[in-house]
């Protein structure tokens, strides 16, 4: 086989692989909830009871349902730590990419972390309670890591006090979307790597009469 169609082939296939691999990423980042895409999943503990609920992927424990009085960022039921020193934790039956969620705290810091399905640490994130807002005299807000690719198998949410001192409700969580180019985008990157062959072609064909002459 003649070395331009060789090299043509071997372009083309590398553009039709390229073009399924999906790049992993795991740098986390805060975000807030407004960085979710409008499709992601939001869970929160409205018609549910117990210590121990899910929405078939998501499976909130460590803590209790609860009709408490709800802060501003609330509304309905929350989930609320047990008034005890437990680390309240989100379990995944598939890994997602990003995952957050409102809070209501005690005075202290809050530190949210994410982990992957081997125990390992990916990411933690400890937010100030002094620099949250606060209209009911406690801090509230929103807490959230991405992660940038799907990763996080589990998370856990905690102060460092003793109990009496976390509520979550409103939690949200996505999966990374693969990157695979449009078929019109496809039918581009063929048809600049024929270009490329074809060019090729015409340089050895140059090459050639110029050794005959």
């Amino acid at each position: 086989m003649k070395l331009f169609n060789k090299l043509g082939i071997i372009a083309a296939s590398s553009v039709l692989s390229l073009g399924f691999i999906q790049v992993n990423s795991a740098e986390a980042a805060s975000i807030g909830r407004s960085d979710f895409n409008p499709d992601a999943t939001e869970f929160n503990f409205d018609g549910t009871s117990g210590t121990d609920v899910t929405d078939g992927n998501l499976s909130v424990t460590n803590g209790v349902v609860s009709g408490y009085d709800r802060p501003t960022n609330m509304s309905g039921y929350t989930y609320f730590d047990g008034g005890d020193s437990s680390v309240i934790r989100f379990d995944f039956l598939e890994e997602v990419s990003a995952l957050g969620m409102d809070f209501y705290a005690n005075n202290a810091d809050i530190t949210f972390s994410v982990f992957d399905k081997s125990d390992n640490l990916i990411e933690n994130l400890t937010l100030d309670w002094t620099t949250q807002d606060a209209p009911t005299g406690y801090p509230e807000g929103f807490i959230g890591l991405d992660v940038g690719s799907n990763l996080i198998s589990y998370a856990t949410i905690d102060t460092p006090r003793n109990g009496n001192e976390l509520f979550v409700d409103n939690v949200v969580y996505q999966s990374a979307a693969q990157s695979v180019p449009e078929p019109a985008s496809m039918l581009g990157l063929l048809a600049v790597t024929s270009l490329g062959a074809a060019s090729l072609k015409g340089k050895f064909a140059k090459a050639k009469e110029a050794q005959n002459a």
